[in-house]
């Protein structure tokens, strides 16, 4: 095992750190979405990696820009911390009034139950 300062540790807190605020803020909504083992871990790496388009724009505008280090650690803050939050709270907000279930029937699409092997979504029976 490394030490704190190693590439593992920079790497496991760049992608699950994240991914696990954005489950913690949302768990505040929606329960009974708990998952173990990988299952759990696949789904922290999956949020995190929607959090860096999300935040995107913070980096390339602190990157291309000549701020000083206090600015770029708050902007790194915002988007390792903040922004999860932030993402969290909205998509928990938005389950919980059903706005993706509308927006899913808008589309003709609607979710499977839990335990189909499918992606999560089919279309309407009519259009197969």
């Amino acid at each position: 095992m490394g030490n704190f300062l190693s590439l593992d540790a920079y790497v496991a807190f760049v992608f699950v750190v994240p991914g696990y605020i954005i489950t913690s803020f949302r768990a505040h909504f929606i329960t009974d979405q708990r998952l173990d083992g990988p299952d759990y871990f696949v789904r922290l790496l999956t949020l995190s990696a929607l959090n860096f388009p999300l935040s995107g724009w913070v980096i390339y505008l602190v990157m291309n820009s000549n701020t000083d280090l206090k600015i770029r650690a708050l902007a790194w803050g915002f988007v390792l911390l903040a922004a999860p939050a932030i993402i969290g709270f909205a998509s928990g907000i938005t389950s919980k009034a059903g706005w993706l279930r509308k927006i899913y029937g808008w589309f003709g699409l609607s979710p499977h139950p839990r335990d189909s092997h499918c992606l999560g979504l089919s279309v309407l029976h009519d259009i197969w």
